[in-house]
């Protein structure tokens, strides 16, 4: 299934695959499990539920099943059932962000002076932009551990991954930002935007969409998607980017 920019604004991770991610499609939804040790790295997707019980007790045992404790559920408004979300799947709205806006961009977004964006291009430059990464997401010290140890063999099996780039943000030399693209036949997923926090409100973040931006419409697919969180939302708003769609993340329990 190739899916259309609105899918990906509803239930994006449902259809990235990758070298060391695990998928399980089923009819009523998708998991998906990547071994970075963080609740956002192990989901539960495009639930579309009759037997919403049945479908917690399926999945809780198929995380545990894989060493989590905690893990996410992403529910759209498309999901099923409809109502409130943490009623439905008895589950807990994640602090950190608990609703994504589903945004689309289908036109040339504003340049921004003095910040310099470029690929990755050494495993210096990865780690220093996952580090970025880890802090934005509020990882436990004992988590970054763990994410560090296993980084560099997680570098080598994505780099070659021609679906996938990542991109580090400079000013005055120094990587203070990162993001990612994923790239699909109807436009390019944003992933990871993150500035780290003394270099916010210098452009660094629209620096690194308009970078993506440039590299969508020099691939044939001249438009944006992204899930944002509170911090990126206003931000995309202002650089023109639409709201289709809301996701709610709910933290859930595999004991």
């Amino acid at each position: 299934m190739t899916p259309t920019l609105r899918d990906l604004a509803k239930d994006a991770f449902a259809y990235m695959d990758g070298p060391n991610v695990e998928l399980d499609r089923r009819a009523e939804l998708v998991l998906r499990n990547d071994p970075t040790p963080h609740p956002m790295f192990g989901l539960a997707l495009r639930p579309r539920l009759r037997d919403v019980d049945r479908a917690l007790a399926e999945t809780r045992a198929w995380f545990a099943g894989r060493g989590r404790t905690i893990y996410t559920w992403f529910v759209s408004t498309a999901s099923t059932p409809s109502g409130s979300p943490s009623a439905c799947w008895t589950a807990d709205p994640d602090q950190l962000d608990p609703v994504y806006a589903g945004m689309t961009l289908e036109h040339e977004p504003q340049g921004i002076e003095g910040v310099e964006v470029r690929r990755r291009e050494t495993y210096e430059d990865a780690l220093a932009a996952v580090e970025i990464s880890w802090r934005s997401f509020d990882f436990t010290p004992e988590q970054i551990e763990r994410a560090r140890a296993a980084h560099r063999a997680r570098y080598e099996l994505w780099k070659d991954d021609g679906r996938f780039d990542g991109f580090i943000a400079l000013v005055d030399g120094e990587i203070v930002g990162s993001g990612a693209a994923r790239y699909f036949e109807s436009g390019v997923y944003l992933m990871g935007g993150n500035v780290a926090e003394e270099a916010r409100g210098r452009g660094v973040y629209r620096a690194l969409v308009r970078a993506r931006w440039d590299e969508a419409a020099r691939r044939g697919t001249p438009a944006l998607v992204v899930q944002a969180g509170q911090m990126s939302k206003p931000i995309l708003e202002r650089l023109g980017f639409r709201t289709v769609c809301e996701v709610h993340a709910l933290l859930d329990s595999t004991s």
